[in-house]
Formats: C-alpha cells, structure tokens, sequence
C-alpha cells in the first residue's frame, strides 16, 4: 500500500480513538447526567463510523490495486485452466475473468 493511504488509514483510527476515549470519559465521569449519556452515544458512533472509513480506505486500496493487477496481467488460455474444448464459449469467458 501507498505510504498516503497508510497515513490516511492511521489519522482515521486516530481520530476514532479519540472519540471512543471521548465516550469513554462521559460514561465514567461520576456526576454524568442522563443528557450526558446521549453525547456519550453521539461520539462512540462516531469512533464507529471513523473506523469503518478507516477500514474502507484500506480495502478500497487493496481492491483496486488488484483490479489494476488483473488488467495488466493477462488470463491464460482456457485449456490450460482445465476447461475443455467441449466447454460452453461463455463458460470459459467466466473461468478466465
């Protein structure tokens, strides 16, 4: 992976952590009030969400550099993929994808 996309991927989580630690303070302060307890749900989804662009940023980066690489390298014959010359035409266009 790219030395920005691992960067992005870390400010992500943390940013997520300090929402987390965040949420974490509210429920643990001893004179928290029940409306205190609605900021402390506001900031953990919030961690939730940052995480979940973290992890997204991560495997979009994974994904597309596979599809990069499965451009670039090109599928075998479909005899050498164990595909007969019995198969159907539209089977081996499926099987070499």
């Amino acid at each position: 992976m790219r030395l920005d996309v691992l960067a992005s991927v870390a400010a992500w989580r943390a940013l997520c952590e300090a929402d987390l630690r965040t949420a974490q303070l509210i429920l643990g302060a001893a004179d928290a009030t029940p409306e205190m307890f609605g900021l402390a749900c506001f900031h953990a989804q919030q961690a939730a969400e940052k995480m979940l662009k973290a992890l997204l940023t991560a495997c979009l980066t994974v994904c597309l550099l596979l599809a990069i690489f499965m451009v670039a390298t090109p599928a075998p014959a479909p005899t050498q993929r164990g595909l007969g010359s019995g198969a159907p035409k539209y089977a081996c266009k499926v099987r070499c994808m």
